[in-house]
């Protein structure tokens, strides 16, 4: 039962930190896309 308790931690655990690894590669590209929006949108100089 114990193993169980453990693997299932373990489980979450694994799922918790591949969503935050995944917010933070969309968090990156965004910031991208947004820097690359604002250089195609910005009057030049």
């Amino acid at each position: 039962m114990k193993i169980i308790l453990i693997a299932l931690i373990i489980l979450c655990l694994a799922g918790v930190s591949k969503v935050i690894a995944i917010l933070i590669q969309q968090k990156k590209e965004s910031r991208k896309m947004i820097e690359d929006f604002k250089k195609k949108h910005s009057p030049k100089v």
